[in-house]
């Protein structure tokens, strides 16, 4: 998105009296992420209804070059550079393989950290407590709210849960290829048994797969002091986001 295209967003939401937050998510180790982030800033100081998410970037979508640089120096200085024009701002930071940073950038400049749920939030969570980051976290929740069957979730999540290392080595311990898997799923081939069942017990892990799961998981964010949820639906459709819509109603009241 263009800096113009921003401050459009930005000025029609004032117009329509929106209490919409919109936060731009930058890739640090992008090589112009320095100058998109300087255009956001510069548009975002003129309003007072934005925030900037700074992640180090999957390497998938990264160039050689780009990998090759120092996610933690190029996050910690956009981060200082963005706080220094937008003091009020929300400004979040992904955690993942940084959380000590993220909480170092959430002392110092009050930053949120940004985590993926996993089956290690509430260590996390405890871990930046322990840092002095109390209330101020924030979870990136893939979603599926209709109930899903075995085979559903795997054609939605599979690929997603495969980028991890420890579901890839969970397959490697049945003897099974981690790029086998991803083929099969990507051709809409069936997998074997043993195969589904390491990738379903993933998915149940790294996301939301039905609407009491989510219920019941937000309630216990909730309760230990996370106050963002960032949820990315599986599929668009009205169904899907009226069942959203009602879970934020629920949690706002």
């Amino acid at each position: 998105m263009t800096a113009q295209e921003l401050d459009n967003i930005l000025s029609l939401a004032e117009e329509l009296e929106s209490d919409l937050t919109t936060v731009m998510t930058v890739n640090a180790r992008h090589l112009s992420a320095f100058d998109i982030a300087r255009d956001y800033v510069e548009v975002q100081s003129q309003h007072e209804n934005a925030g900037l998410c700074f992640v180090a970037g999957n390497p998938s979508y990264l160039s050689e070059e780009e990998r090759k640089l120092d996610a933690k120096s190029r996050i910690t200085e956009l981060v200082r550079y963005s706080r220094t024009s937008l003091p009020s701002a929300p400004i979040f930071v992904g955690s993942e393989g940084l959380l000590e940073l993220a909480a170092e950038l959430g002392a110092e400049y009050s930053a949120i950290p940004f985590m993926l749920l996993g089956g290690l939030i509430e260590d996390q969570v405890s871990r930046l407590r322990s840092n002095g980051i109390g209330d101020g976290t924030a979870i990136y929740c893939p979603c599926h709210l209709s109930s899903q069957t075995t085979g559903g979730l795997v054609k939605s999540f599979g690929h997603y849960a495969l980028r991890r290392k420890w579901v890839r080595e969970a397959l490697r311990k049945q003897g099974l290829s981690a790029s086998d898997v991803r083929s099969q799923t990507s051709n809409g081939g069936s997998l074997e048994t043993a195969a589904m069942s390491v990738l379903v017990h993933a998915i149940r892990n790294l996301a939301l797969c039905d609407t009491r799961q989510t219920q019941e998981t937000l309630h216990k964010f909730s309760e230990i002091g996370i106050r963002y949820i960032a949820v990315l639906l599986a599929e668009e459709s009205s169904e899907e986001n009226e069942r959203l819509s009602e879970l934020a109603a629920e949690f706002l009241q």
